[in-house]
């Protein structure tokens, strides 16, 4: 769980929304778990397209046959499904077989090798935009 917040808040960037009211707060939010939720499903299935085995304790992680540990790159993948998921929502037809095919594809390529206990901490972002409650100083 602390996993999935984590992508929501910093990956997904929640804390930029496209409008200061609350239907435009719940929309953005719905927007994004939505394709995080996306994102994991078709990363799970592209693993599955490896050759390896996948732990039940660790679903996202494939034991490859070679004894390396991967992982589906899921922030590219994110920035694929970005570019495919309005062509898919606008059409009243599901998306081609051929382009989650393609996809998925594409995603069982781009792994990365998987490291257990390491962390790579990013540096601090400034916000972007001042705080809705500060008052203006005259």
């Amino acid at each position: 769980m602390e996993e999935a917040f984590r992508r929501i808040k910093h990956r997904i960037d929640l804390e930029n929304v496209s409008g200061l009211s609350w239907l435009a707060h719940q929309q953005d939010l719905a927007a994004k778990v939505l394709s995080d939720n996306l994102n994991s499903m078709l990363c799970l299935e592209a693993l599955d397209e490896r050759d390896g085995h996948i732990s039940e304790a660790m679903p996202t992680v494939l034991h490859a046959t070679s004894g390396a540990l991967l992982k589906i790159n899921r922030t590219r993948a994110f920035a694929h499904i970005r570019q495919s998921l309005p062509r898919w929502l606008s059409g009243a037809m599901p998306p081609p077989h051929d382009d989650l095919t393609r996809l998925l594809r594409h995603f069982a390529e781009n792994v990365i090798r998987f490291v257990p206990g390491r962390t790579r901490p990013r540096p601090p972002q400034p916000k972007r935009h001042k705080a809705f409650a500060a008052k203006a100083v005259m």
